[in-house]
């Protein structure tokens, strides 16, 4: 937990949850990941699912530098559909999505309360499933984010579906919370 940490990347528990939330999904899923990072979460998508469609959105222009290296050193064909780089505003891109319906939502993007909440209203009309909430109660983590709790207490109920690591997976029950 300690490298995961000091490269503000999921760690160990929270790539085992995607695996979990992972297995639940249809077959051919569509994952919209908001936050790229590292690539660690995309990363565990394809480790767990090669038959995935990851839509990867970061507001900074070289926000998937990492990202498309980690998948391309495992092998991943990134120009084959089954990866997409968006530059843009998380909660923008939620308001104009009309692509497919989307299996699970990970947020990672911004985690202030306000960017947390904005991004889980904008996306709930899009989501099937499950939404994935990285650093949801992350207690023992060097960076805790209160703010990512808050919101997600407020609008998908405070009773987590999973919770491990620095993560827990809410299930989509037709509406947020007001």
């Amino acid at each position: 937990m300690a490298l995961a940490a000091s490269r503000r990347m999921a760690c160990a528990l929270d790539i085992h949850l995607m695996g979990v939330v992972m297995m639940e999904l249809p077959e051919w899923p569509t994952i919209v990941q908001l936050g790229a990072g590292s690539g660690t979460l995309a990363l565990a998508v394809f480790a767990y699912d090669r038959n995935a469609t990851l839509f990867s959105i970061d507001n900074r222009e070289d926000g998937h530098h990492y990202e498309m290296r980690a998948l391309q050193n495992v092998g991943i064909d990134i120009n084959n559909g089954c990866y997409f780089n968006i530059i843009a505003d998380s909660a923008e891109a939620g308001k104009q999505w009309t692509d497919d319906k989307v299996d699970m939502l990970i947020v990672d993007a911004a985690h202030d309360y306000e960017s947390v909440k904005a991004d889980i209203k904008a996306w709930t009309p899009h989501v099937n499933e499950f939404f994935f909430m990285h650093d949801y109660d992350a207690k023992d983590a060097p960076n805790h984010y209160p703010g990512v709790k808050q919101a997600c207490d407020e609008l998908l109920g405070s009773e987590p579906l999973w919770q491990q690591g620095w993560s827990a997976v809410f299930e989509h029950r037709g509406k947020t919370n007001e």
